[in-house]
């Protein structure tokens, strides 16, 4: 996958530094579901990586710059369900790429994978309550807000609420039409 500036590749067990960059990096990790504190904890994310693959239920990608050839963020699923032909998505950039536009490139190209490429009927991605960032992200993209899932997981010694989106393959299909007149 590729748009203007970006390369969206598949992670491959070279990877590794820059995943525990991304995922130890307290900035990053604020508003997502997993840190390591070590280079071998990283490990195990790539081989979850490894793993969604090989078992088809979901898959991640990093997200390059094509201008300076460094690896910027990632972008994936997970928790697909092919019978429901639905998966849930979720993101990150490292904090020096913030603020420049780069998921809002990448997000109708992802989306246009799953929609098209992946058959998906509904794509979702929650959102921890206070990341407002993301939250502008997905209604960009033309996700619908569906409601707030209140204390439903325990993050650094107290409970957390997650916002709930959601993209049916109709809404993004109608997006696309809106985008191309």
């Amino acid at each position: 996958m590729d748009t203007h500036r970006f390369s969206i590749e598949p992670f491959t067990a070279s990877d590794q530094d820059f995943v525990f960059e991304g995922l130890s990096h307290p900035d990053v990790i604020r508003y997502y579901g997993v840190q390591f504190h070590t280079y071998e904890a990283a490990r195990l994310q790539m081989e979850w990586f490894e793993q969604i693959t090989r078992e088809q239920s979901g898959k991640w990608w990093k997200i390059i710059s094509k201008d300076q050839q460094v690896r910027v963020g990632a972008i994936g699923m997970n928790n697909y369900q092919p019978q429901h032909r639905c998966t849930e998505i979720g993101y990150w950039l490292l904090p020096r790429y913030w603020k420049q536009g780069i998921l809002r490139e990448v997000m109708p190209v992802f989306l246009h994978h799953l929609f098209r490429d992946k058959m998906m009927h509904r794509v979702a991605a929650s959102v921890e309550v206070g990341n407002d960032a993301s939250n502008k992200v997905l209604r960009f993209a033309g996700f619908h807000y569906e409601g707030m899932q209140r204390e439903c997981e325990y993050k650094k010694g107290k409970f957390i609420s997650l916002m709930w989106y959601s993209l049916l393959e109709e809404e993004w299909r109608q997006g696309q039409m809106k985008t191309e007149q």
